[in-house]
């Protein structure tokens, strides 16, 4: 939440240096299909669908785009052995994209991924609650093609990211605190740093992709549909595997 009020502070600030910024804050609501391995609990895939809600803030220049977001989700899934698992999930982004008037449509820069993860099995007593927490860092891209039908005006917008580095926290093997960070002592500040394993290419992975096509509906607003795809893995105390896809429908405004 820090880094994102630091992100917002700075474009406030770009935005009474240049005249040309345009500020937008969008609110979305996606269905959420997804599949999730955690061989704490099991080697199966739990699968299930939930609802997701999404809040972003956009802050473009001449220059620069800059886009945060935060999201909420919760659900359940069931693995093929009929076993039942609740998540939530609790996340925050930003994406900076660097524009160049001598490429037309692309766009490059980098972003920034922290989310929280919760995972509650009643049928397991000392599996029963998993967390786990990644914050990571790295390179995007965005396509971005304007076009028209029947004389409205559309836009496509595609990113992709690319998270290659950062840090993650994870519940032990038999307990939901972390490792090497028990709940029964009073832990010091070399202790949670001690919990905190780095997150890097190769031993850990995420990429994101997201995908939609958005009209204006008024002077100011618009509406739009995307898919936003996420595939991740994370080397904790287990191996943590993630897939997720997206339907939402997302409406902005013009500030």
């Amino acid at each position: 939440m820090r880094f994102l009020f630091g992100c917002f502070v700075l474009f406030q600030f770009l935005g009474d240096v240049s005249a040309q910024t345009v500020h937008q804050v969008g609110v979305g609501s996606a269905v959420q299909v997804f599949g999730e391995r955690d061989r704490a609990f099991s080697p199966l895939i739990y699968q299930g669908q939930r609802s997701f809600f999404v809040v972003d803030y956009t802050a473009e220049t001449e220059t620069m785009m800059l886009f945060t977001a935060l999201g909420y989700g919760h659900g359940s899934a069931v693995s093929r052995g009929g076993n039942s698992l609740e998540l939530w999930t609790g996340g925050a982004q930003c994406q900076v994209y660097y524009r160049d008037r001598r490429v037309r449509f692309w766009q490059f820069g980098w972003a920034v991924h922290a989310e929280f993860n919760k995972r509650q099995h009643g049928e397991f007593v000392n599996f029963g609650e998993r967390t786990d927490f990644s914050i990571t860092l790295g390179p995007s891209v965005r396509y971005l093609l304007p076009f028209r039908i029947v004389n409205r005006r559309f836009e496509w917008d595609s990113r992709v990211q690319f998270m290659v580095v950062g840090a993650k926290v994870g519940s032990d093997y038999i307990a939901s605190e972390p490792r090497r960070l028990k709940s029964n002592d009073r832990a010091s500040v070399r202790d949670v740093l001690g919990a905190i394993d780095p997150f890097y290419l190769g031993n850990d992975f995420r990429i994101g992709w997201e995908s939609g096509v958005f009209f204006p509906v008024s002077v100011g607003s618009s509406l739009g549909v995307r898919y936003v795809a996420d595939w991740q893995q994370l080397s904790v105390s287990h191996d943590l595997q993630r897939a997720r896809g997206d339907y939402s429908l997302v409406f902005r405004v013009q500030l």
